[in-house]
């Protein structure tokens, strides 16, 4: 068989609402040199039943027997893929007309020190979704860490991702999406942002995985990915931006107190108080600590 120029993975646990858009928005692409994996994470709704159709395209479809969390689905995808680049797209975030055509055209003229492109992305309501809409062309680890706020449409090549895979040891539901990315940033390969607009995402999906319902429920797993990003990349990060470092052990003590996780929203909010005392954001976490978890997610949930 012909090797695809694309191998776009979707990761699924109960999207049988959602996934035949993002489907269509795949097989409606003018550039077709492209397969498509679909990995059922357990499903217990008729995700299987609404892809089943998409076979006779030559859709490949496994299935967890169990839940197993986005990180572990992607990388069993990924083992699976035979394209040259390896496309993340998830069930409630769709392709915009000639998306994989755009991304060709920049993927040929890419030299092989480039190993990710990153397709712009908005959200439902049109809005961006790089921290900073004006970066453009070739970026390394510090402009990667520091100005790109998500992933947008990520697009590695496959023998890269192949040596990057998501932590399977984590024991989180969602992807600590970072870990690889960051990782492959800082092993000296650059990232190549495409300036089109590919990808719309579904921002009023009450059941993302970054969306505030379950991040407010889950917080948890949020106190995870960020830990071992700190443990990982905190050192380089403090080194490039104090405040950006600072910021990030925030939000962990911020997501430790949702979580109940009281020594470590501790650990971390002295962290930030001893790396810059005069930040406003870290005494308001020691008031939270007393207040406990249910004014936190109060509060998180009423942010804007």
């Amino acid at each position: 068989m012909d090797v695809p120029f694309f191998s776009i993975v979707m990761p699924a646990f109960n999207r049988a609402g959602v996934i035949r858009r993002a489907l269509d928005s795949v097989y409606s692409q003018d550039f077709a040199s492209y397969e498509v994996i679909v990995v059922d994470d357990g499903s217990t709704d008729d995700t299987e039943v609404v892809v089943r159709p998409y076979l006779e395209r030559g859709l490949l479809y496994l299935r967890n027997e169990q839940n197993c969390g986005v990180g572990i689905t992607r990388n069993r995808g990924v083992r699976r893929t035979r394209g040259h680049w390896v496309a993340f797209l998830d069930t409630d975030n769709y392709l915009l007309p000639g998306a994989l055509a755009t991304i060709r055209a920049a993927a040929v003229q890419a030299d092989r020190s480039i190993a990710v492109l990153l397709g712009r992305a908005v959200d439902s309501d049109g809005r961006p979704a790089l921290r900073d809409p004006s970066l453009s062309g070739r970026i390394g680890f510090a402009d990667y860490v520091l100005r790109i706020a998500g992933e947008a449409l990520p697009i590695a090549r496959r023998e890269v991702l192949l040596q990057f895979p998501f932590d399977e040891t984590l024991g989180t539901k969602r992807e600590c999406g970072s870990l690889v990315w960051w990782a492959i940033a800082k092993a000296g390969h650059d990232y190549l942002l495409v300036d089109q607009v590919v990808e719309c995402y579904d921002s009023k999906q009450p059941d993302r995985l970054s969306a505030k319902p379950f991040i407010s429920r889950f917080a948890n797993e949020m106190v995870i990915c960020n830990s071992k990003t700190l443990q990982l990349f905190g050192a380089d990060l403090l080194h490039l931006s104090p405040a950006a470092y600072v910021s990030l052990v925030q939000k962990t003590a911020f997501y430790s107190i949702m979580a109940r996780r009281r020594r470590c929203a501790l650990h971390y909010a002295w962290t930030a108080w001893k790396t810059q005392p005069l930040s406003l954001r870290t005494p308001a976490l020691f008031v939270l600590l007393l207040l406990g978890s249910r004014v936190a997610r109060r509060i998180y949930e009423e942010i804007p």
